[in-house]
């Protein structure tokens, strides 16, 4: 008769190494596989009874959140609108979705090791997400929480002494966190940016009008100033100075070429 199989699933993967090292009574007593996340295998007891041990461990966060495709396009979707918009999940890193499905197939029981806080109760309901369809079904409590401070081989006896379960209102209160970052923040973002496209459009239209008054005004007063200048000379002095400015005029032209 096959032993019953304990999944234990951790934040990272050097947690995972120290729980498999101080439950195993060292890496060299598992069979290992794979990396990141790294898999170890070995017999131990769990609540009394015989069991077969797997831990293994996500990279932080399985899933995250974002709008559906509809709400994606800036034009059709008006800032304001994203506040009723629906959200839906979308795994970081498929891999470890896949991981979680493949190693928690058929289980007995899940022990989560993530960290004792809001972001880690989180991260507990979405390893869940991922092991708990794929479990085998047994009576009684088959999710377990383990809570710890540090992961000496201590402090990880002590956790497994005074199992717990996974606490959904802190899970929920993230969830709503996450939620509330998304739609304030894209929102924001979205109506900043169209905001300021249309001010900036109309910021240029005011500085190249300036622009084009203004060297038309030093045109304007030029001429002015040159047809005055010109009325106080005599045929002569206008004939020499006309002289002098086709000479200039040619000494440039010829330079440039």
């Amino acid at each position: 008769m096959s032993l019953p199989v304990v999944m234990m699933v951790a934040e990272k993967p050097s947690i995972c190494n120290s729980i498999a090292s101080s439950l195993a009574g060292g890496l060299e007593h598992c069979r290992s596989r794979g990396k990141t996340p790294p898999v170890h295998e070995f017999e131990g007891t769990f609540l009394g009874h015989r069991c077969l041990y797997r831990v293994t461990s996500v990279t932080g966060h399985v899933f995250s959140t974002d709008f559906p495709k509809e709400y994606q396009d800036w034009e059709s979707t008006a800032p304001a609108d994203l506040f009723d918009a629906p959200i839906q999940s979308i795994p970081t890193r498929g891999s470890i979705v896949s991981i979680l499905k493949n190693e928690g197939r058929g289980v007995d029981s899940l022990v989560l090791w993530l960290d004792c806080d809001r972001e880690g109760e989180n991260i507990c309901f979405e390893v869940m997400r991922c092991v708990k369809p794929v479990m085998a079904q047994r009576h009684g409590q088959q999710i377990y929480r383990a809570k710890f401070s540090a992961v000496n081989r201590e402090d990880i006896v002590r956790a497994m002494k005074s199992l717990g379960v996974p606490n959904k209102l802190e899970s929920d209160a993230v969830d709503a966190r996450q939620e509330l970052d998304l739609k304030v923040g894209v929102a924001f973002s979205r109506f900043q940016t169209l905001f300021f496209q249309g001010a900036l459009m109309l910021l240029l239209f005011f500085c190249s009008f300036f622009c084009v008054f203004c060297v038309l005004l030093f045109f304007c007063s030029f001429f002015f100033l040159f047809h005055s200048f010109l009325l106080t000379l005599s045929a002569f002095e206008s004939m020499c100075f006309f002289y002098f400015y086709f000479l200039i005029y040619t000494y440039i032209i010829r330079t440039i070429r």
